[in-house]
C-alpha cells in the first residue's frame, strides 16, 4: 500500500526559499521594466517617512532598522495593539527577518528612553526627532510632495522614505538602514569613517553592507577625481528609490481609480434605489396590494395614516372584520374599515391564531 505523505508546512514563513519575496506585486520583463501591477496583494502602506536625524541619536544600526520597521507597523496597522510577539510576527511577515523578542524589548526600551517612542494605554506612538511630537499631517503632505518632485539623489528634505517593498530583494539585515543613512546625507558625508561612527559599526560591517547594496542594485557608485589633491572620491546614489517610488505611485493611482470606480457604482446603486423607492411610494404599495381592490369596492380614500401602516396587516384586519360582520349579518362600510385599521381591530387574536397555526404546521412536518 502506497502512503502519500503530506508536505504541507504550517511554519511557511520560516522555510521560504531565500530568493522568494514575501510581497511581490510587480511583474517585470527581462529588462526590469514594470509590466503589470497587482494592487490587491500590495501592502496597505508601501513606505513611511523617517526623520533624517534618526542616525544622529547614537543608535546602533540594528536599532535604526527596528525604528524604521516599527514606524511602518504603527502607521500601517493603527487598529492593532503592537505587543512584542505581534511586532516580531509582522516584521517576519513583511521582511523575512526574525528578530529575537528580547532584542525587540531592548530596542523598545532604548527608543522609549530617547523619547522617539511613547506608550498610551498600551498603544505605541512614533515621534519625530527633536520636539518629541508626532509629525503633523500637513508636514507629511509637504514632505511627500517634495519627494515626488526631487531627483531622488540628494537629501533635499527633512524626511526620507523608508520603503518596505525594498525587502523583496532579500537583502541582509541592516542593509536598508545603511541605504537610508546614505540617502539622508549629502555626498561629502559618505566617508567610511563618518558612516561607521554615526551608525556604530565596524569597517568590516560597513563594507559588507555596502557590497550588498551595490550587488542588489539598490545604490550605484560614482567616482569623481579631485584635481587639487589628485585622488578619487566615491559617491553613492540611491537610484533604486526612483523605481520603488514609481511602483508605489502606480499602486496609489490604481487604488484611487478603484475607489473612484467603487464610488461611482455606489452612486449608481443609490440613484437606482431612489428611483425604485419613488416608484414604490406608500400610496402605490397600497393600491397595488389586495387592499387596492377593497378600497375601490368600498370607495375608501387614501389618507396620510396609511403611509406607515403595513398593507398586509391592514388586509388581515379587513378579513377579520368582514368575517365578524358576516356572522352578525351586518353590512360593512368604508368608515368601519378605516376605523378598524386605525384601532388595530382584533390584532392580538389574529396574531395568536397565525402563531398556533404555524406550530401545528411544524408538528405536522415532523
Amino acid at each position: 500500500m502506497l502512503l502519500v505523505q503530506n508536505h504541507h508546512n504550517a511554519n511557511l514563513l520560516n522555510t521560504l526559499p531565500a530568493c522568494t519575496p514575501i510581497v511581490n506585486f510587480v511583474t517585470r520583463d527581462e529588462l526590469g521594466e514594470a509590466v503589470e501591477y497587482n494592487e490587491n496583494i500590495a501592502p496597505n502602506k508601501l513606505y513611511v517617512l523617517i526623520d533624517n536625524n534618526i542616525t544622529e541619536q547614537g543608535l546602533s544600526i540594528r536599532t535604526v532598522e527596528f525604528y524604521c520597521l516599527l514606524t511602518y507597523l504603527i502607521i500601517s496597522y493603527p487598529e492593532i495593539k503592537l505587543s512584542i510577539l505581534k511586532i516580531q510576527s509582522l516584521i517576519l511577515e513583511h521582511t523575512k527577518i526574525k528578530i529575537n523578542k528580547n532584542s525587540i524589548n531592548k530596542y523598545l526600551n532604548t527608543l522609549l528612553s530617547l523619547g522617539l517612542l511613547s506608550r498610551s494605554s498600551n498603544w505605541l506612538i512614533a515621534h519625530s526627532i527633536g520636539d518629541n511630537c508626532s509629525i503633523s499631517r500637513e508636514q507629511k503632505e509637504m514632505e511627500l510632495k517634495n519627494i515626488r518632485c526631487n531627483t531622488f539623489y540628494a537629501p533635499k528634505n527633512k524626511f526620507k522614505a523608508f520603503y518596505i517593498t525594498a525587502y523583496n530583494l532579500d537583502t541582509v539585515r541592516c542593509t536598508l538602514a545603511l541605504e537610508l543613512y546614505l540617502a539622508s546625507k549629502a555626498y561629502n558625508q559618505h566617508r567610511p569613517s563618518k558612516v561607521c561612527k554615526d551608525l556604530n559599526i565596524s569597517r568590516k560591517t560597513y563594507y559588507k553592507l555596502l557590497k550588498e547594496l551595490l550587488s542588489k542594485g539598490i545604490i550605484t557608485k560614482a567616482s569623481i577625481k579631485i584635481d587639487k589633491h589628485k585622488y578619487k572620491v566615491n559617491l553613492y546614489k540611491n537610484t533604486y528609490r526612483k523605481t520603488l517610488f514609481e511602483d508605489s505611485d502606480q499602486i496609489r493611482i490604481r487604488r484611487e481609480m478603484e475607489r473612484d470606480y467603487e464610488y461611482s457604482l455606489q452612486c449608481q446603486k443609490r440613484r437606482a434605489n431612489e428611483i425604485k423607492l419613488k416608484d414604490r411610494s406608500p400610496a402605490r404599495l397600497w393600491y397595488s396590494s389586495p387592499m387596492g381592490a377593497v378600497m375601490k369596492e368600498f370607495g375608501i380614500n387614501y389618507i396620510p395614516y396609511f403611509n406607515t401602516y403595513p398593507t398586509a396587516a391592514a388586509y388581515k384586519i379587513y378579513l377579520e372584520l368582514k368575517k365578524q360582520y358576516e356572522i352578525l349579518g351586518k353590512e360593512l362600510t368604508a368608515s368601519l374599515i378605516v376605523a378598524a385599521i386605525k384601532g388595530n381591530y382584533n390584532w392580538v387574536k389574529i396574531y395568536d391564531r397565525e402563531h398556533q397555526q404555524f406550530k401545528r404546521d411544524q408538528l405536522a412536518e415532523k
